[in-house]
C-alpha cells in the first residue's frame, strides 16, 4: 500500500511534468505547478490533469469502473466488487489517509486498531476503505493493498491515457500488474 502511493505520486508527477512540457510550458512554469503537490490522490491528479488540459474534461470526468475486493464485515471473506469511478477517486483519497497514518506513525497496519480521523479537514477518514472488525477497530488486510494498487493503478492509466492521446501521444500500458 506504501508502495503504491509512493509510485504513483512519482509517476503523477513525473507524467504531468512530461505533459505540461510537450503542452510547451517553460521548466520554470513546470517546476512551480508541480512543486505544490504533497502526496497528491488519484481524484487531485485527475482534477489537475482537468485543469491543465480542459478539452479532456469530459473523458476525465466519465473515467473507467475499478474491480476491488470489499469487505461487509469482521467475519467472511473478502468479496469481489466493481468501484464507478466516482467511488473510485472517493476511495484513492481514503487511501491517501491511510498513507498518512502509516508513514506518521498513527497506526502500524499489522493487527486490527483505530484509525483516527483524517489530519486535514475536508478529507475522507481512512476507514472507509478498511476492514471493518467492530469495536471502531479496522483492519488493512492484503486485499485492502490489492485495492489500493488496482484504484491507483487502473484510475493512472485512464486518466494519463486521456491526456496522452489529447497530445497526440499513445502510451503503452501491457507491462502494467493487474494486482491479481
Amino acid at each position: 500500500m506504501l508502495s503504491t502511493t509512493a509510485a504513483f505520486e512519482g509517476f503523477a508527477e513525473d507524467f504531468a511534468a512530461i505533459a505540461l512540457a510537450k503542452a510547451g510550458l517553460s521548466f520554470g512554469e513546470i517546476a512551480k505547478k508541480i512543486g505544490g503537490w504533497h502526496n497528491p490522490s488519484l481524484w487531485e491528479f485527475r482534477n489537475y490533469m482537468k485543469r491543465s488540459f480542459p478539452a479532456t474534461a469530459p473523458q476525465l470526468d466519465v473515467g473507467v469502473s475499478i474491480p476491488i475486493y470489499n469487505f461487509t464485515s469482521a467475519r467472511g471473506a473478502a468479496k469481489p466488487a466493481t468501484l464507478t469511478w466516482e467511488q473510485a477517486l472517493a476511495a484513492s483519497r481514503s487511501w491517501m489517509q491511510v498513507r498518512h497514518h502509516l508513514t506518521h506513525g498513527l497506526t502500524t497496519g499489522w493487527r486490527s486498531e483505530r484509525w483516527y480521523g483524517p489530519l486535514k479537514a475536508d478529507e475522507p477518514n481512512a476507514h472507509e476503505v478498511l476492514r471493518p472488525m467492530g469495536k471502531g477497530l479496522y483492519s488493512l488486510t492484503i486485499h485492502g493493498g490489492i485495492t489500493c494498487a488496482r484504484i491507483y493503478s487502473i484510475g493512472a492509466q485512464a486518466i494519463s491515457t486521456e491526456v496522452g492521446q489529447h497530445l497526440g501521444e499513445t502510451l503503452d500500458w501491457s507491462d502494467r500488474p493487474a494486482f491479481d
